[in-house]
């Protein structure tokens, strides 16, 4: 099925975000163990968390029918 999209991104972008988002994820999981762990990651932890919200809203933005 072909998808719609709006403004100058590419399918290979749509695969990058998620490929990013999905990095991101695993990052915020050793984020998460760090802290567990007792080590002051709170700073990276919002930084990840900033970052996961930007690529998500580039996702929704330009990518909007798609998951």
């Amino acid at each position: 099925m072909q998808h719609k999209h709006l403004g100058p991104l590419t399918d290979a972008d749509y695969r990058r975000l998620n490929e990013e988002l999905t990095r991101s994820e695993h990052v915020r999981q050793q984020i998460d163990l760090a802290i567990q762990a007792g080590f002051p990651c709170e700073d990276q932890d919002r930084a990840c968390q900033a970052i996961r919200d930007q690529l998500s809203q580039i996702k929704r933005t330009y990518f909007p029918d798609r998951p």
